[in-house]
């Protein structure tokens, strides 16, 4: 079983991978969320604790991805 910790590192690997796919900038998502870039870049390096779900969703809808894509481990 994996740790939250462990968790929120694979969230952020997924987004940054989805985000990257899409050529997309942390300051581009930022901008398509409303989420502070400093959060996003927290959250690609697993460090945000906390993170929301309707952030989660704000980022798959911005990515044109489903929600689930971003949570898989």
């Amino acid at each position: 079983m994996k740790t939250e910790l462990e968790i929120l590192k694979i969230i952020g690997e997924n987004i940054k991978q989805y985000r990257v796919q899409k050529c997309m900038q942390i300051k581009d998502l930022a901008n398509l969320t409303g989420i502070r870039k400093e959060y996003i870049a927290r959250i690609e390096k697993g460090l945000a604790v906390g993170i929301k779900t309707s952030q989660i969703f704000k980022i798959s809808h911005a990515l044109n991805i489903p929600a689930h894509k971003l949570v898989e481990y």
